[in-house]
């Protein structure tokens, strides 16, 4: 894969079956780069513009300013059938297409993405204070992108897998703009507005919620623990009741939720964290993901998680990602243990379980 300049043309090269193709064109001052998959980068070099930024971020919709979907979700890759964490949320469109969609902040367009097999058409905005923010499944682009488009999609294909990405500031947009229309392209089963937020820089995925959350509205919903697992066992929840463990430390997993009672929705929670004798000994918090703990949601979820139901594990051999804090490899349990676990949802509610642990 490569780009080569002659003069003022283009040149394209990239592997296919049938060996190196080379395509040329006079794009002017526009970098095009393809793989054998199709997938395609545009590089658009332009010249630095300065404008001023707002530190606030606005919401990217205002069709409702209900959330359907929480950061840190159990989310399962429908081919290989993998958990990963959803980096994003979800607000509602109340299922509706074409509602405009709008940049959150100023900023510069960084990359738009074409008929992407799980989020279909994307755009990312780069903005003055290090972080991105992306937008998804929509149904199609602003017009001040057509030009571009079309001549990307004359080329390669309407149905092509197609990235562009611009290398400084050809597209400059400011908070409120119209960049795009919902829709549910890709894999969305209906029209929603998926917002991601990235520290760039970084690498880290941020809950959109710490910067959106006091512009939406909070939802009516509470906090369940439905069920736990103890090494494998699934059972009830009994207040004060006891469990039993087998090894150095129980395996613990636990059955919870926020469940809206107005939509009969249900989302991830916040944070879960896990007390032996008053000791916090293990925590899960959905604040921040960094890029290589995306797909490892199995360091978090359990055996039958999907995106609506959410077995939280409490146990690893590792710490990173949601993982924020485990010390069960220095705990040492007395024969019977008091236990505590309590979950919190984004906005500050809670719910407790107490019970004790027995090794048997």
């Amino acid at each position: 894969m490569g780009f080569f300049r002659e003069s003022h043309f283009f040149m394209l090269s990239f592997e296919s079956e049938y060996g190196r193709i080379t395509w040329k064109k006079p794009y002017g001052s526009v970098i095009i780069v393809g793989t054998k998959k199709g997938m395609l980068n545009i590089l658009v070099l332009m010249t630095f513009i300065t404008f001023l930024f707002s530190a606030e971020y606005g919401l990217p919709t205002n069709t409702t300013r209900r959330i359907t979907g929480t950061f840190g979700e159990c989310r399962i890759t429908s081919n290989t059938y993998v958990k990963r964490l959803n980096i994003g949320i979800a607000i509602s469109t109340n299922s509706m297409e074409n509602t405009n969609i709008y940049a959150m902040n100023d900023g510069v367009v960084w990359k738009l993405i074409l008929n992407d097999p799980s989020y279909g058409n994307i755009i990312y905005i780069k903005h003055p204070d290090g972080l991105s923010t992306m937008y998804a499944h929509l149904n199609r682009f602003s017009s001040k992108f057509d030009a571009i488009l079309q001549s990307v999609m004359v080329e390669f294909g309407e149905e092509s897998n197609t990235e562009i990405e611009f290398n400084s500031n050809e597209y400059t947009v400011r908070k409120g703009d119209i960049i795009g229309y919902s829709g549910k392209t890709g894999t969305a089963l209906a029209p929603y507005c998926h917002v991601e937020f990235l520290d760039y820089q970084q690498g880290i995925y941020i809950d959109p919620l710490v910067y959106l959350k006091d512009l939406l509205d909070r939802p009516d919903a509470d906090l369940e623990i439905i069920k736990v697992r103890v090494d494998g066992k699934e059972q009830n929840i009994s207040n004060g009741g006891t469990y039993f463990y087998r090894n150095q430390y129980p395996e613990i997993e636990i059955n919870a939720r926020l469940a809206d009672n107005s939509w009969n929705s249900r989302y991830g929670v916040h944070r879960v964290q896990l007390f032996f004798d008053e000791t916090e000994v293990y925590q899960l918090l959905f604040e921040t993901i960094p890029e290589e703990y995306y797909e490892q949601g199995d360091l978090v979820y359990g055996e039958g998680s999907t995106s609506s139901y959410y077995w939280y594990k409490l146990f690893s051999n590792k710490t990173g990602g949601a993982v924020v804090l485990n010390r069960l490899s220095e705990v040492s349990l007395s024969k019977s243990t008091k236990a505590r676990i309590v979950v919190e949802d984004d906005w500050g509610n809670a719910k407790t379980w107490s019970f004790y642990l027995k090794q048997e």
